[in-house]
């Protein structure tokens, strides 16, 4: 199963008062290469509750030159060959779930965005 990630971008910069330029990023939902950054404090905090996805985490932070889904495309297609990694991204997803409601909806909401 493929996992599609959408609507980060639009988020991003859909609110007036965080321009693109604004250099607080932790004050504006993340865009899916940011899903796993380890500067944010809430995401180490999140992670901490999903130990299964901590195997693959480091690569998903350093991911030399792909982006987050083909990172996460490899590891699906080892799956069948490697059942530790359906663990793993079910973690993954978990935390992307979590993530996402807590640093996206909720600040969207405050801005009366949605």
């Amino acid at each position: 199963m493929l996992m599609v990630i959408l609507g980060a971008g639009a988020s991003y910069d859909s609110a007036p008062s965080f321009p693109v330029h604004f250099k607080n990023t932790r004050a504006r939902p993340p865009l899916a290469d940011q899903l796993f950054d380890d500067e944010r404090t809430i995401f180490r905090s999140i992670i901490t509750k999903y130990p299964q996805c901590h195997p693959i985490v480091p690569n998903l932070r350093t991911r030399h030159g792909k982006s987050l889904e083909d990172v996460l495309q490899n590891f699906q297609a080892e799956a069948d060959s490697y059942p530790a990694r359906v663990s793993q991204l079910l973690a993954v997803r978990y935390y992307i779930r979590e993530a996402v409601a807590i640093l996206g909806f909720p600040k969207l909401t405050a801005l009366r965005i949605m």
